[in-house]
């Protein structure tokens, strides 16, 4: 009789345990009923899951954290730029550090002055897409997004473009280019992925057949590994170095919003439509920690130039919050936002945080690390 009773106690307990660990359905959020997705793209099906919890929640998060949470003395607001029209929904800083460009709705691209925060100038003409804005490495040019479905590389000592590449026939979505940047890569609306050769301004490669849009594309710091996904669609990994097809990363890790590798190139950050973030290790693919941060609905997910620390932001409750990237523990929150954050950047020092706001604002913070 005994036996029974035990026999039956364990069934019941693996019942109850086994769906705890089990990460195979995502869901997505609610359509985002101020940000549209491009013409001809995808849009995010209702999400009916209620909110998860704070970091790693159904992960296990790294062990070894050992710093103290900040405070705000280590997170200061330096200035809000102004003078778009509409949402700032890309910001990037220049690589050397002298410049910051915003990318709004309003269909122009703005470049500050990073040493006294005046405006140098403002281009015109580009499109309604997501992330497609980034400067290259040497920081000589500026590739952007245009409405024609084109991506205009504009030469920084002029402000003229210098090269436009054809080739998308929906709109581009997100751009990267490659570490030594001879290479931009493009994903679109059009469900395709492409490498540019910059020199000569002509495609060079193609992924085709997917079935989503892609809304992320990152290289690898060593530029060996591109990395991509977007709507309703696996995260994938292609081997741009030597030309070899993709593969999944992670069959259940779909509908990927933003994409980022950390500098070492040892985590890739995956960011999703249901608010979380996940990081994997790049050596054994499999998921070293979760992040979790209420109704987040962020285009970026830049990691600190250290790679110790990575930003989210939250749509639902107009916040932006730290992590730090060794344990997956929340370590400091900007509150009391004035509206909801599109994007954000780290300046290539570490020593400021940029975020575009739909509030029409590019606010500046100061970051001091404890």
């Amino acid at each position: 009789m005994s036996n029974h009773i035990w026999l039956f106690a364990f069934l019941v307990l693996s019942v109850l345990l086994i769906p705890m660990g089990c990460d195979g359905n995502d869901t997505v959020p609610p359509k985002d009923t101020g940000d549209t997705p491009p013409p001809g793209g995808s849009t995010p099906a209702e999400d009916t899951t209620p909110p998860e919890g704070s970091a790693s929640s159904g992960d296990t998060a790294p062990t070894g954290y050992t710093g103290a949470a900040w405070s705000g003395d280590n997170v200061k607001e330096l200035v809000t730029l102004r003078g778009h029209d509409k949402y700032v929904v890309a910001v990037v800083f220049s690589p050397d550090g002298k410049m910051l460009a915003s990318m709004s709705s309003d269909k122009t691209i703005k470049v500050w002055d990073v040493s006294n925060w005046a405006l140098l100038t403002t281009l015109s003409g580009r499109g309604g897409s997501a992330n497609a804005l980034a400067f290259s490495p040497d920081s000589k040019t500026l590739a952007a997004a245009s409405s024609d479905y084109k991506i205009k590389l504009w030469d920084v000592a002029t402000w003229t473009v210098k090269a436009a590449l054809s080739g998308h026939t929906k709109w581009p979505i997100s751009l990267a280019y490659s570490p030594d940047g001879k290479t931009l890569a493009s994903g679109g609306a059009d469900m395709t992925v492409r490498l540019w050769d910059v020199a000569s301004a002509t495609q060079k490669a193609m992924q085709i057949g997917h079935q989503f849009d892609v809304y992320a594309v990152a290289f690898s710091p060593d530029g060996r590994t591109l990395a991509w996904g977007g709507f309703e669609g696996k995260m994938m990994l292609w081997d741009v170095s030597a030309a070899k097809g993709t593969v999944e990363l992670e069959k259940v890790i779909n509908d990927v919003r933003a994409l980022a590798f950390s500098p070492d190139g040892k985590t890739l950050a995956a960011g999703k439509f249901d608010s979380t973030i996940r990081l994997f290790d790049m050596s054994s693919g499999e998921i070293k920690a979760r992040l979790s941060d209420h109704e987040a609905y962020m285009r970026t997910i830049p990691f600190s130039p250290d790679g110790r620390t990575i930003v989210s932001a939250s749509k639902g409750n107009k916040t932006i919050t730290f992590w730090d990237v060794s344990s997956g523990k929340e370590i400091y929150r900007i509150e009391d936002l004035d509206d909801y954050i599109f994007s954000a950047a780290f300046s290539p020092d570490g020593r400021m945080l940029a975020a575009g706001s739909r509030d029409k604002t590019v606010k500046i913070w100061s970051v001091i690390k404890p």
